[in-house]
């Protein structure tokens, strides 16, 4: 377009040449938001989009591999991507003749090229060579890509500069914690670092983009840590430490020189905030309940290298009420459950969020309410990479499980079996008894 054919700075050629040239570049400009529009009528049954037609109709997990057909489109769509595309994978992605059918490997494989490539081009590049700090930063952003949901995969194209960014902020401070943290951050299993440390949201909540709630917290949260304390110690000490947490940010009163700095309120409980208020930032600003404070609890473990997940029921005994709170890892005891992962209840302001391993008044609501065959009268954990749908009282719709995945693992026969289920809580149930319908 740009070549001696089409020479716009000829003053005999401004005319019908350059607009021609600009006319092509008109879709650039609105390319982002298009592709977004354009990749949503791709999955439509309406348009013509049918799981053989998208090569998705062998899946087991059909919902998973429509993600994948949508990070596929969007690739060859959003200029910013597309750019990064290396030519050979840009005609196996998007050539006239790209194979129907991708395996997720080389999806995300080709994905994860085009983000890091997007992110050296702004100035983000790694310390990855073989045992360097940031080694494995390229298999983390594969991860996060993989299993990321529609919602966010719509970030991605409709801001992808930012959402790339973004990106890159979390794999950055996530692996911080295994080579500049404590010293149990390299043991942490890898598959438990990449679903349960590495993810940069929990459920439904907002991506606090701008927040940057990873290094925010990790800078609060880091000075605590000292080099012989456990898991256990660390991570009790980010609970007493989180009700006087003051994440919003240091303000200051210029029209009074004498005035103390103001750091903003702390966390504070507001019950029934969800899922109004779930995220970090939306609970540090508004207050919380119990899903906005374990969400925050689950963020700060995160920030300092701690394994931690949201747990809990998607509807108690008590019909419309639901409950959560924080597992979060430690392998210095097998736990209630005998697989290393323990309980805590979200904390704030003059709650202390209840016992440690041993389920609240609250928790036992869960337990009593657990229906076998229920997905909603059921205990599940949140967990990145599962294909398994974990439903939430406000997001159990066909639009939500589309656009909305939230990897669960159901837990039921766990919990059942460690602190009983039922009216009377006498029912111990095994997995295989009480778990829901998988799919």
């Amino acid at each position: 377009i740009f070549s001696a054919s089409v020479p716009c700075l000829s003053i005999s050629s401004l005319g019908m040449k350059c607009l021609l040239v600009f006319v092509w570049l008109i879709p650039l400009f609105w390319a982002s938001e298009g592709s977004v529009r354009r990749c949503y009528h791709m999955l439509r049954p309406s348009h013509g989009a049918t799981l053989e037609h998208l090569g998705c109709e062998d899946s087991v997990w059909p919902g998973r591999c429509l993600d994948h057909a949508f990070l596929r489109c969007g690739l060859c769509h959003t200029p910013e991507l597309a750019m990064a595309l290396p030519p050979e994978d840009e005609h196996l992605l998007c050539g006239p003749g790209a194979p129907r059918k991708l395996s997720a490997a080389r999806l995300v494989r080709i994905a994860t090229q085009v983000v890091l490539n997007v992110s050296a081009i702004q100035g983000r590049l790694w310390l990855d060579d073989p045992g360097f700090p940031e080694a494995n930063a390229s298999e983390c952003m594969a991860h996060l890509l993989e299993h990321m949901p529609r919602r966010d995969l719509q970030l991605l194209f409709s801001e992808p500069l930012s959402f790339v960014d973004f990106l890159a902020e979390q794999v950055r401070y996530a692996l911080r914690t295994r080579t500049r943290g404590a010293p149990w951050g390299p043991t942490v299993p890898w598959r438990t670092f990449l679903d349960d440390v590495l993810p940069y949201a929990t459920v439904t909540e907002s991506r606090d983009r701008l927040f940057q709630w990873r290094p925010r917290l990790y800078q609060l949260l880091s000075p605590l840590l000292r080099d012989n304390m456990t898991v256990l110690q660390v991570v009790k000490a980010v609970v007493r430490a989180l009700p006087g947490v003051q994440a919003q940010g240091v303000l200051a009163l210029r029209a009074d020189p004498g005035s103390a700095m103001l750091p903003g309120r702390a966390v504070v409980w507001r019950s029934s905030s969800a899922p109004a208020f779930l995220s970090p930032q939306e609970v540090i600003e508004n207050g919380g309940s119990c899903t906005g404070t374990a969400i925050v609890m689950v963020a700060a473990l995160r920030s300092v290298g701690v394994p931690a997940r949201l747990a809990g029921c998607s509807e108690s005994a008590a019909a419309g009420d639901d409950h959560h709170w924080v597992e979060f890892w430690d392998p210095s005891s097998p736990g209630p459950f005998g697989d290393f992962w323990h309980t805590k209840e979200g904390v704030s302001e003059g709650n202390s969020g209840g016992p440690w391993d041993s389920p609240s008044e609250p928790m036992q609501g869960c337990l009593k309410g657990v229906t076998p065959g229920s997905p909603m009268h059921s205990m599940w954990a949140t967990k990145w990479s599962s294909p398994v749908f974990l439903p939430l009282l406000w997001h159990n719709s066909a639009w939500a499980r589309a656009w909305g995945h939230i990897g669960g693992e159901n837990r039921c026969g766990l919990y059942c079996t460690a602190w009983g289920c039922g009216v009377n809580l006498t029912q111990h149930y095994a997995q295989v008894d009480c778990e829901p319908s998988l799919t």
